[in-house]
Order: structure tokens, then sequence, then C-alpha cells
């Protein structure tokens, strides 16, 4: 989610909230949708709702499924982990390994894994051992490996590694800058890979934005750490608005608008978001049945 001034829209905000709200529909609970080509679009879904299951290679663990697709081997999970955790060695798995840690603390091999820090493991590689002697609440992310055998094997050469939360690292999001934006929006990259261009990060939005409709060539995938935020999506032959509070989660296939002007933070919000690749972005002022329009001048760019 990116953000630009108002004065670049081609409406007011006023006006284009009394637009939207007359064509908007409210949400109140998780949004599941098949999209054209088959996709599935996830939204406004607390984690909380969910039920423990099993995970297979981690006994003992329990697991909450955000999203899945099972004939590709990707599931993103909220995991569980009992004081005590020790098993008897996760197996390497056909796909990369992503674990962000929300509370507790995890043991990655030789690294101490606190709140808010990440580890990645290449596809196909062994992980290194895990336990947890407190117990521990983790988002795990299986992916399947990318199509480029090259970029794999490189990933591979580089091993697994870890990435510590600090506030200290905090940036301006240059891609909402580029386009103009003036509120404070700031990223903190936990995952830039240099051979697949795959990126896991942290966005931290204030309050008192305006936001454009904005759309995204790839998959964005999100989970809210802190905070809560009012997100619209406009979907084909509906525009939808739900809220997210801490443990929302969505999984948006490329190229459906979201955002606009009744999108926001209710209070300070940090987002986990990830992309399979570096993600671009395009602004447009208005969106109406999953078309966005009005594109607003020099509102193009990728991640740097």
């Amino acid at each position: 989610m990116r953000v630009v001034a108002a004065r670049v829209a081609l409406c007011s905000v006023a006006a284009c909230l009394a637009v939207c709200a007359s064509a908007a529909e409210r949400v109140a609970g998780p949004l599941h949708e098949y999209i054209a080509g088959g996709q599935a679009f996830v939204g406004y879904l607390p984690q909380q709702s969910l039920p423990g299951q099993p995970l297979d290679g981690w006994p003992g663990a329990q697991a909450r499924r955000l999203s899945e697709d099972a004939t590709r081997g990707r599931l993103a999970a909220h995991v569980r982990l009992p004081p005590g955790w020790r098993p008897p060695g996760p197996p390497a798995v056909a796909q990369s390994v992503e674990i962000v840690v929300l509370e507790g603390g995890l043991q990655f091999g030789a690294e101490s894994l606190g709140r808010y820090d990440f580890a990645f493991v290449p596809p196909s590689a062994p992980p290194p051992a895990l336990s947890s002697a407190t117990g521990a609440e983790a988002l795990v992310f299986f992916d399947p490996p990318s199509a480029d055998a090259a970029a794999v094997a490189r990933q591979r050469e580089r091993g697994a590694y870890v990435t510590r939360y600090d506030p200290s690292r905090w940036q301006p999001a240059t891609l909402a800058k580029d386009a103009g934006a003036t509120a404070d929006l700031r990223v903190m990259h936990l995952k830039k890979d240099p051979f697949t261009t795959a990126r896991t990060w942290y966005v931290k939005l204030g309050q008192g934005m305006a936001l454009p409709w904005e759309v995204h060539s790839m998959v964005e995938e999100g989970y809210v750490m802190e905070g809560h935020y009012t997100l619209a999506e406009c979907l084909p032959g509906r525009t939808v608005i739900g809220d997210y509070a801490p443990g929302g989660y969505f999984w948006r296939p490329g190229g459906i608008p979201h955002g606009g002007p009744e999108s926001g933070p209710r209070e300070a919000v940090i987002w986990l978001q990830r992309s399979a690749v570096a993600l671009d972005v395009t602004f447009y002022g208005e969106c109406a049945a999953g078309r966005a329009s009005e594109p607003i001048a020099a509102n193009a760019g990728r991640q740097p």
C-alpha cells in the first residue's frame, strides 16, 4: 500500500468519499473470492478465527492456515509453538521457508530470534535446528521455488540467514515519495533477494493520509502486526471495504485495484508485506467494477 498527496487526485477527497460510499459494500469478516484465471482473493481474514491444525515436519506445533495452494506447495500459516518445543529436526522441503517471530523466542540454529525477527531458508536446503524454550508465535511461509534454476542455486549457495528487527532501520518509502507522497510512510526490508527479486518487508503508516487507488501486476500478501487499518478492494463486479486489526491477513492476485480515499490507518499501523518479485505500482484517481481509471501522472515505479 502506497501513499500520494490528495492534491494529485482528479477529484477532491470529499467528492471521492461520496462517490465511493454509494458504490462500496461494507464487509465485516473474511472474504474469499475467485478472480478471472482461477486465482483466489483472500481478504479481511483474522488469524484468530481459524482452527489450529498439525503442521507436517513441525511436531507439536499448531498452525492456522491463512492461505494455501496445495498443488504448488504454497502455504502461509500462523504457527504456535509450545514451551519446551524441540522437534527432532525439521526436514528439508522443496519450498523456501520464511519465519517471522510474532511473540516469544525461537532458536534458529545458533541464532536466537525475538519479536519481529526474520529468518529465511532456501528451497530444498536443510534448515537449521529449531527449538523454543519459552514457546513462540510466528508466521511461517512455504513458497514454491523460482522457475529460474540458476537463481535457486544461488539462493542455496548463499544459505539460510536472519534479519533483525531494528527500529533504526526504518526508511522513507521511495516509490511513494517518487509519486509525490507527503505523508510519513516508512519501510524496513527483511528480504531483498538479489537472485529472484522477491521481497519481504515491514511498512509503517501514520494517521491522516489521503490514498489513491493502486494496482500491482503481481501477487501481494499482507499481515497486520500492529494497529488498525481500513482498506477498500475494487473487485470485479463490486467494491468492498473492511477493517484490519492485528492478525488480519490478505492474499491479493495481481491486477486488483485497492486503496482509494476510504482507505487508511485508523491508528498508526505496521504491516508485514510480501511479493514473489519486486513490487511495481501504478496509481489511479478512480475505480469501479474492478477497473481503475484516471491514472495519476508520474505514478509508476518498482521497488529498488
